[in-house]
């Protein structure tokens, strides 16, 4: 006989699951940080965010800023990283699309995010 087992919301994260969309922009952080390795320009691109150093920014590229991350973040996640990168326009410039912006501004200020209202609302515009 065949059987059809349907797990509601919610079994994920009761079993510790790090499946919230905050997760996911966590994981991305992280792997954001991790593709500075052997970036030899000073932008840092991608279709969700760019960073850029500026021309006041002692390290030319990202490779080398990489190089002197395990010497002062030891056990730091990306999203720390970032945080500490947005502290210090005067170095980097930091520009997002605006449906990673309002996904962000929605966890950093409400601390979870309705992913799908902020899709629909960006589709209205």
């Amino acid at each position: 006989m065949n059987r059809i087992i349907l797990i509601g919301n919610g079994f994920d994260l009761a079993h510790g699951y790090p499946t919230r969309y905050e997760d996911f922009i966590n994981w991305y952080w992280d792997k954001r940080v991790y593709s500075f390795h052997g970036n030899n320009t000073s932008l840092s691109e991608d279709c969700l965010c760019s960073i850029k150093m500026t021309s006041d920014n002692s390290e030319s590229c990202w490779n080398i800023f990489a190089f002197h991350l395990p010497y002062f973040c030891n056990e730091i996640s990306g999203k720390d990283i970032i945080q500490r990168i947005k502290s210090h326009p005067e170095l980097f410039e930091i520009k997002f699309s605006p449906f990673f912006r309002s996904i962000c501004e929605s966890i950093e200020t409400k601390g979870w995010v309705d992913i799908e209202r902020e899709y629909y609302n960006h589709l209205k515009m």
